[in-house]
């Protein structure tokens, strides 16, 4: 993402070429926790938004990463429609077979369908408190620095800054790596 905002872009300007690249890295803590699971015989899925067209490329980077990846059996379940985002059918898809023990996810549409999800964001505590005793306990909110409402925090709390100043202040803080 801070590539496309640095070359004065947006998503999905070079998005594939990115994902091509294979260089993702890995959330903070994401590699011992995934190594801790996967030793502990729990088998790890990974649902995403990515295209089926992004296959392989993305199983490069999992295992460039050194995540753990079960080459036997199809962990990687991935969109093949592009106007398809929700994950609700893989994740049933999962549960056929396994009993899921926990998610992890970096938006809500990681845990609930996109119908339920895509709520004014003045709804959103409500979905927070119906699922509250999920949060903690079966759902793990993971942060991501590449998409979201992250952005407000490379502002300093300067919330009204005038049109044209954000891209001199994200400039500033953010690098192509």
């Amino acid at each position: 993402q801070s590539r496309t905002i640095l070359s004065g872009l947006s998503y999905p300007n070079g998005w594939a070429k990115w994902v091509n690249e294979s260089k993702a890295t890995a959330v903070e803590g994401v590699y011992e926790f995934l190594h801790y699971a996967n030793d502990n015989n729990v088998k790890i899925f990974y649902v995403t938004n990515r295209l089926e067209t992004f296959r392989e490329p993305t199983i490069k980077n999992i295992k460039k990463l050194g995540l753990p990846f079960d080459d036997n059996a199809n962990t990687l379940l991935m969109r093949v429609d592009e106007n398809v985002r929700d994950k609700t059918e893989r994740r049933k898809n999962i549960a056929e077979n396994y009993r899921i023990v926990l998610l992890l996810g970096d938006q809500l549409t990681d845990f609930i369908s996109t119908k339920e999800a895509y709520v004014f964001h003045s709804d959103r505590k409500k979905l927070a408190k119906k699922y509250s005793d999920m949060w903690g306990s079966k759902w793990f909110m993971i942060t991501t620095p590449t998409y979201g409402r992250w952005e407000l925090s490379i502002y300093d709390e300067i919330y009204q800054l005038m049109p044209g100043h954000y891209m001199i202040v994200r400039d500033g803080k953010l690098s192509e790596h």
